[in-house]
């Protein structure tokens, strides 16, 4: 076996460091005795509070030569563009553009059918992303029917703060074995009720210029229903009390990063992050291990 003279630090994120957790004896006692996990110590909150934030692709078809889907033979042009000086469409990130909506804002937009935003208020609920691509070439990861559209783009509604909260269990004391993953998404109504907002907002933005003039007439009508993952998945082993009247306790010290309960271990990665930010992961986890580097360095 492999001993650590000073600290451990794992990094496995919302689903795998809760499993690795658990199948090391650190986590709910009663699951762990059911699989007869040697106990370590009972920690409740690992594996609760799995949070993700839900996304529907919202697809309309584009007018030729307008997004990325356009056939490779057509874009020779584009090409030498960026091959001579750097510019033009092949410069494009893919999502070119985001909203960002409160609560009052996206209620306003849905029910009013006026596109006069105003500034926010309160934090965002919901997350409107241009991507300028839509074909089944581009979007056959996402697992969901998309249209047989030579060219289209996509408006992907998030929602940023959902309720819903899920969980990841172990099923056996073997690492090797998957977890069962429950993110309970759409599992409350307001989240249902936020989502179906976004879509509509997002049919509001085509019917208005300039997107009015991009797209042709046809265009995809999703559900919440038809929602994929944002893959930002955070929550399992959160630095906060969690549960009604915090009932649970956090999992790891917010100042240090320690395992509570357990000497030498630390946790560096979304699982501490106890809810959804506005917005993806990727900068919060970064700042999370700038953080902890700090205090490795300068203890």
């Amino acid at each position: 076996g492999v001993v650590a003279r000073r600290e451990v630090v794992v990094c496995c994120g919302a689903i795998g460091t809760p499993q690795l957790l658990m199948v090391s004896g650190v986590g709910p006692k009663d699951q762990l005795q059911e699989l007869g996990i040697p106990l370590v110590h009972d920690a409740p909150g690992v594996g609760s509070n799995l949070r993700d934030q839900p996304i529907v692709p919202v697809i309309y078809e584009a007018k030729p030569g307008l997004s990325h889907d356009a056939p490779l033979v057509n874009r020779f042009h584009d090409y030498w563009t960026y091959w001579v000086s750097g510019k033009g469409p092949l410069r494009s990130p893919l999502v070119e553009s985001l909203l960002f909506l409160d609560q009052a804002s996206a209620h306003s937009l849905h029910t009013d059918g006026e596109l006069s935003l105003k500034e926010m208020g309160t934090k965002p609920v919901l997350q409107l992303a241009m991507c300028d691509a839509g074909g089944p070439k581009a979007t056959q990861h996402w697992g969901c029917e998309v249209p047989n559209w030579s060219e289209a783009f996509t408006i992907l509604v998030t929602l940023l703060h959902p309720r819903s909260v899920g969980s990841v269990r172990v099923v056996s004391a073997d690492i090797t074995v998957s977890p069962v993953i429950d993110t309970n998404t759409l599992s409350q109504s307001e989240d249902v009720r936020n989502l179906e907002e976004g879509i509509a907002i997002a049919h509001l933005a085509c019917s208005h210029a300039p997107l009015r003039h991009l797209t042709t007439s046809h265009h995809t009508t999703p559900t919440p229903a038809t929602h994929l993952t944002g893959h930002n998945l955070v929550g399992t082993c959160s630095m906060c009390e969690q549960g009604r009247e915090g009932r649970v306790p956090p999992v790891v010290d917010p100042l240090t990063l320690r395992v509570n309960g357990v000497e030498g271990l630390r946790v560096a990665d979304a699982s501490i992050i106890p809810a959804p930010v506005s917005g993806g992961t990727n900068a919060v986890v970064m700042m999370i291990a700038q953080r902890l580097s700090e205090m490795l360095l300068n203890p």
